[in-house]
């Protein structure tokens, strides 16, 4: 369920960067969907005029060409899992799909999408404090923000491109715009969009029913997700 609150925001797009534990950085590009690790532990030569650092582990390829794409996509979001999620990278990519990536060897594992999501720079993915959940932004006139069930995520990724699916997304509606921020507190999630809205998500059931049973009276004061959705390959 959500309330709303009016806020003057704007979110900037620029490259994914997530920092590892005490000293690696993983970086995914704009233009391709190659994640790069650098371990700040390793020092520079002082003779190096440019203070240059080499990555210390690369994808071994693309991973947006992997679905029948043309050419690389971009990648305009990243973060990491935990608990059930440890040791896995989530990216999304400029070409509307979930990436799951191994955090060791940024080899990519799986590809999920919904028919509804829409990724542009500007949208952000974010993982819940749990490793349960990640929650997604949109783009479009009058998108939805989606949370995206992947706590089978590290048991599927085990058998790459099974035909099972990895994930289960649940759509979130009730904004205008692209919804571009989106973060995680304590059984909650905020979501930002371009009408200049936030929307703080909380799970409750009661009232959830109650606005199933009365959604013409009830939508003046809530918004609630709808069904949930496999998510496709």
């Amino acid at each position: 369920m959500a309330h709303m609150v009016k806020e003057n925001r704007t979110v900037d797009a620029e490259r994914s960067l997530h920092f590892h534990g005490v000293s690696p950085i993983q970086h995914a590009y704009e233009v391709l969907s190659i994640l790069n690790m650098w371990d700040l532990r390793l020092p520079v030569p002082k003779d190096s005029k440019r203070q240059t650092r080499s990555p210390c582990s690369s994808s071994p390829h693309d991973a947006t060409t992997m679905n029948g794409s043309c050419r690389p996509r971009g990648i305009s979001s990243l973060c990491a899992g935990s608990e059930p999620t440890s040791g896995l990278l989530f990216a999304l990519g400029a070409d509307s799909r979930l990436y799951n990536y191994s955090s060791l060897s940024l080899i990519p594992l799986e590809a999920e999408t919904h028919p509804n999501l829409r990724t542009s720079f500007y949208v952000r993915l974010a993982s819940s404090p749990c490793g349960r959940w990640l929650a997604s932004g949109c783009s479009g006139k009058n998108s939805s923000s989606f949370l995206i069930d992947v706590s089978n995520a590290a048991r599927m990724s085990a058998s790459p491109y099974s035909r099972q699916p990895l994930a289960t997304a649940v759509e979130l509606r009730g904004q205008a715009g692209e919804v571009g921020a989106v973060d995680w507190a304590h059984e909650m999630v905020a979501t930002c969009a371009d009408d200049g809205t936030v929307r703080v998500w909380r799970p409750n059931y009661d009232v959830y029913q109650k606005c199933l049973s009365d959604s013409d009276a009830e939508r003046w004061n809530w918004s609630w997700s709808r069904d949930a959705y496999p998510c496709e390959r």
